[in-house]
């Protein structure tokens, strides 16, 4: 995978973009409980990486599908949270390999949702 990405000319910064990217796909790995009401939710990379490889919109991937990045509280708190991990990874630019366009775009598409947004009705266990 690394190999990939050098392969299409990238630089220092998207390896950087690269290791960021993965510290924060550790976190949707790990053990997350509903802490209260507050998800950090984000398309899966995986879907993202597909859609975006065949240049195909990301807005209809249904939020019952999204995995779950983080659990909070509070509304104010998972806000916080989107915005320091957004301000974490900048945007890759035009070089980058597919892999570091999905990331970023799906942490772009990141939302901050209520544990009882309707939308979460049909949600699939993780």
């Amino acid at each position: 995978m690394i190999a990939a990405i050098y392969d299409r000319g990238s630089t220092a910064r998207h390896l950087r973009i690269l290791l960021a990217l993965l510290e924060l796909l550790i976190l949707t790995t790990s053990a997350v409980s509903a802490a209260g009401g507050w998800y950090l939710v984000a398309p899966g990379l995986s879907e993202v990486l597909v859609r975006t490889r065949k240049n195909v919109g990301l807005g209809d991937i249904p939020l019952n599908t999204w995995e779950t990045m983080e659990a909070f509280d509070t509304a104010s708190e998972c806000k916080a949270r989107r915005r320091a991990v957004l301000n974490q990874v900048p945007n890759p630019g035009p070089t980058a390999s597919d892999l570091l366009v999905a990331g970023w775009a799906r942490l772009q598409m990141s939302e901050c949702v209520a544990s009882d947004d309707p939308r979460f009705s049909t949600r699939p266990t993780r």
